[in-house]
């Protein structure tokens, strides 16, 4: 792996080729675009990867390659951090206000508005048809909608329902050749206007 101060228009430039002794694999890269120490674990990855799949064709399809040792640690470092164990879910204050003001405005988004009782009972049918579909306790439900009142809605229903939300990009789960691998992995709903009608 080398580095170089002005690249051919790249960030890294990826060489593999065939010698009398395997295969070569060599990265140049344009060292102001790093910090410290992230190429050199990038390439690791890299190559560490190409040797798995080298050993065993199908391991594109297994478990994902670890993180670098140093990542891994900081990463425990944080995690283990003592932190106060919260008393209420994210939505609890929600519907509490709704309980205390249901006629205050909950969402102003543009030219539409939402109170409080809208949202709360808007987040309940959501929840409804999540549980009348089988979600599990922390099954993962995709939510694929533009910022609104109604995403919000959906994000409380599945919270209400025991779930877990997974916020994405509008559009990006139905072009992505990921869908498919999503749906074997999770318990996924696919949140559309078909379903969820505007608040």
């Amino acid at each position: 792996m080398s580095r170089v101060s002005q690249p051919p228009h790249v960030w890294i430039d990826a060489q593999a080729f065939d010698d009398a002794e395997g295969m070569v694999l060599s990265w140049d890269y344009d060292r102001t675009r790093f910090p410290e120490g992230l190429a050199a674990a990038m390439f690791g990855a890299w190559t560490g990867l190409i040797q798995r799949l080298a050993r065993d064709p199908d391991a594109a399809a297994s478990a994902p390659l670890p993180l670098p040792e140093a990542q891994s640690l900081g990463r425990a470092a944080v995690n283990h951090r003592p932190m106060p164990e919260p008393q209420a879910l994210l939505s609890d204050a929600v519907f509490a206000e709704a309980r205390r003001r249901p006629g205050a405005a909950a969402l102003i988004c543009g030219e539409a508005s939402i109170s409080f009782a809208g949202l709360s009972a808007e987040a309940d049918r959501i929840a409804d048809l999540l549980l009348a579909r089988g979600l599990p306790p922390g099954g993962i439900v995709a939510i694929d909608l533009p910022r609104s009142p109604l995403q919000i809605a959906c994000v409380l229903g599945v919270l209400a329902a025991g779930g877990v939300y997974l916020p994405c990009d509008p559009g990006w789960l139905l072009r992505s050749r990921r869908r498919s691998r999503c749906y074997d992995s999770f318990f996924c709903h696919w949140y559309h206007l078909r379903w969820c009608r505007a608040v």
